[in-house]
């Protein structure tokens, strides 16, 4: 059954039938999940039942699931999600090397520059790490965990 198919008759269902939301569901062969996001989506769309009679189900579908109708509404949701950052090795470099400096505060360090503590920590413990394994006695002149990355 597609979605314009049983979209009305799951809100027939419930409102003028009075099964629950479950039942409903469960009439139509739908997923009990399906039909839940489906209410809420219902809910948050500002529609209410009795449904006006010029609405098709093509504009309930397109009212409910905007965002496949309108594919820069779904670039838009894609673009506004929080992407991990991308350190470069430079950068990386120069804050473990400061914060190897005596006196400083390695987690005020981190927050300064906007980052997690615990990151600058797993720098600094990657780095010392890699410094242990070339030589004890060699000095490290350049981060060497930065140019794995």
């Amino acid at each position: 059954m597609e979605r314009q198919q049983w979209m009305e008759a799951l809100l027939r269902l419930h409102h003028v039938q009075n099964f629950s939301r479950a039942a409903a569901c469960r009439q139509l062969g739908l997923k009990v999940s399906t039909g839940y996001k489906f209410f809420r989506r219902f809910g948050e769309s500002g529609l209410s039942w009795p449904l006006h009679d010029e609405m098709t189900p093509t504009e309930l579908e397109q009212a409910l699931y905007p965002s496949e109708f309108n594919p820069s509404r779904a670039s838009q949701l894609s673009s506004e999600r929080r992407r991990r950052p991308n350190f470069t090795p430079e950068f990386k470099r120069y804050l473990v090397e400061q914060s190897m400096q005596p006196g400083i505060n390695v987690a005020r360090l981190a927050r300064e520059h906007g980052l997690n503590d615990n990151l600058l920590f797993n720098w600094r413990r990657r780095y010392l790490k890699e410094q242990d394994k070339n030589s004890p006695e060699a000095h490290v002149s350049k981060c060497p965990i930065c140019d794995v990355w």
